[in-house]
């Protein structure tokens, strides 16, 4: 079986009507991959297809070989095939993203397509289908998470600002909720367009005071006060302040919660009605919410939650919270010891309303009392009230998410494993152009070991002086313009000192494999090849040379024969008229 596996795809293409053994082959090299696999012809005519499950097909096996694929997928698949497959004739690989209705949901897949050439002349292309259905779930859950917060922090029945970290001279408003547009009087679109300092009295902004509550607030990342703020009309108002510093979209902010106590009545009022939007909003949340009191009882327990973690409301609610966290621990750490450690890190918080674990997402794995494994994310935060502190968790069931992400390191290691066998150069370098993989055939013929040379700059270590500059050149274009030459040729440095002639391909897309992958390039050794070539261009010119040489000399030999020819033709004539004048008889 030829060894380049390019070269064995090519050889399938060529002979698709008599290739049964390389069939057979390369079903047994895919059979334990779950992605569907396809192979083209240049006419768009199905010549193998792997099966690994059956039910990602939509005909049997045998009814793909020899049709188009416009026979076979539904035309707005189709459609998508055709743009795809107009780009690979042009040497450019491809993708695409479809749906298809299963029998209770809709299936997502993305096709990754790449062509084939011999002899320059297009031959073909293989397709991988990946089943994208779990990320586009865990995509679709984000979003709609998203949504429950932003539905949270409008229905706040506080102000709520949000506002960068604390400069010399603060920036405008990252965001504020309704609730604060009508307490100040502006309008939202008003309030993100002026600085934090127009609402609020001057008399706050002393220099003294304002130093006070600013180290405060970096000592404790947590600061309470009350202040005046000053409404559109000019009115001012009392108002007590909470400030925390959050992360907000990737930077440090600082979210101030205002509550108007100028008019306590009506706040009390407001907060009986904005605590029932509350506890409606959380009742109805997709994700678990949990709350725990001053004394450490589990006072709200909702409906998703029960369902996350199979333990009931009627189970929860008045119940002591280590408790119902040593029933929920992993059986093999459930010891009286880790209880009494529970409760006092719990009483803890609750009275400092600090813990190593506040306000940090953790993960952990979850053994469902129906026997189901979940996989659980949390966040824990604290309430501040008069007496001490609560406690808040969200818990969201991301058991699809990380499900996927194992599917996906398994196809990776999979992948790898493949690229690790196969008897062609495979090299992976990340952005910066270091080395990240090299299979063992490489590590073979340039006489490295994996340890020496990963993490190493491939420019630096494998890349002759001379050429650098211009390899490098192509690298960089082909990372900022994500265009991945199909073909590109360059000399590579053995640990020996030798000079290797490598022929490259590359692939693109590689973040769908590994997001620290950039590029993944698989090489033939064609430098016996480039020396036969240049040793018979050597021989072909000198025999030009000797060739020239003798045509030369057989023109000098031809023209003195034509010479002689002539001259002893002249003489004869010169004869004839002779022999006339003298009338000599023959």
């Amino acid at each position: 079986m030829n060894t380049n596996v390019t070269e064995f795809f090519k050889n399938i293409m060529l002979q698709k009507n008599n290739f049964n053994e390389e069939a057979d082959y390369l079903q047994k090299i895919f059979s334990l991959i779950e992605e569907l696999i396809f192979i083209f012809d240049e006419n768009q005519n199905f010549i193998f297809v792997n099966s690994p499950n059956n039910e990602n097909l939509l005909f049997e096996y045998e009814n793909f070989i020899g049709k188009k694929h416009g026979d076979i997928m539904p035309a707005d698949i189709n459609e998508k095939f055709e743009k795809s497959f107009e780009l690979v004739k042009l040497g450019k690989s491809s993708s695409y993203e479809y749906c298809i209705k299963g029998a209770d949901k809709l299936n997502y897949y993305r096709a990754n397509i790449t062509p084939f050439f011999e002899n320059d002349k297009f031959i073909g292309c293989i397709s991988l289908i990946l089943d994208v259905t779990d990320i586009k779930a865990v995509n679709n859950k984000l979003k709609e998470s998203e949504e429950k917060y932003r539905t949270i922090f409008d229905s706040s029945a506080d102000a709520i600002f949000i506002h960068p970290f604390i400069k010399e001279n603060l920036e405008f408003f990252l965001d504020v909720n309704e609730t604060a547009c009508i307490m100040l009087g502006y309008t939202k679109e008003e309030l993100l367009n002026i600085s934090p300092l127009k609402i609020i009295s001057p008399k706050e902004l002393e220099g003294q005071k304002r130093e006070y509550l600013k180290e405060k607030l970096l000592a404790e990342n947590k600061l309470n006060f009350n202040a005046t703020y000053i409404k559109k009309d000019g009115e001012e108002i009392t108002v007590e302040l909470c400030l925390n510093i959050i992360d907000y979209k990737g930077q440090k902010a600082i979210m101030t919660v205002a509550r108007d106590l100028s008019e306590n009545k009506r706040v009390t009022q407001e907060l009986k009605l904005q605590k029932q939007k509350f506890e409606d909003v959380i009742e109805q949340s997709i994700d678990g919410f949990s709350l725990i009191d001053e004394q450490g009882k589990v006072i709200i327990w909702n409906k998703s939650l029960e369902e996350l973690t199979g333990i009931s409301s009627t189970e929860a609610l008045n119940c002591n919270s280590w408790e119902l966290q040593y029933k929920m621990s992993p059986k093999n750490i459930q010891t009286e010891e880790y209880k009494k450690q529970l409760e006092i890190s719990i009483k803890d918080y609750l009275k400092k309303g600090k813990s190593p674990w506040d306000k940090k997402i953790m993960s952990r794995q979850y053994d469902h009392p129906n026997g189901e494994i979940k996989y659980i994310e949390g966040y824990n935060y604290s309430i501040k009230t008069e007496k001490a502190y609560m406690l808040a968790s969200i818990s969201k069931d991301v058991t699809i998410r990380e499900l996927a992400k194992k599917t996906l390191k398994l196809n990776e290691i999979k992948f790898r494993s493949i690229l690790e066998e196969i008897q062609l150069i495979t090299v992976m370098l990340d952005k910066d152009a270091n080395i990240i993989f090299a299979n063992k055939y490489f590590l073979e013929l340039t006489g490295w070991t994996s340890q020496e040379i990963l993490n190493k700059n491939w420019f630096e270590f494998f890349i002759p002086n001379e050429i650098k500059e211009s390899v490098f050149q192509v690298f960089k274009t082909t990372i900022e313009k994500n265009e991945y030459p199909s073909k590109f040729e360059n000399e590579i440095t053995c640990k020996s000192g030798e000079i290797r002639i490598i022929s490259w391909n590359n692939i693109s897309n590689i973040n769908k494999i590994d997001e620290n992958i950039t590029m993944i390039s698989i090489g033939e050794d064609i430098s016996i090849q480039k020396k036969y070539q240049k040793e018979l261009e050597k021989l072909v010119k000198k025999r030009t040379k000797k060739l020239k040489s003798k045509n030369k000399k057989l023109k000098k030999y031809n023209e003195l024969f034509i010479g002689r020819e002539f001259r002893i033709k002249e003489l004869k004539d010169e004869i004839v008229l002779l022999k006339e004048k003298l009338e000599i008889k023959d």
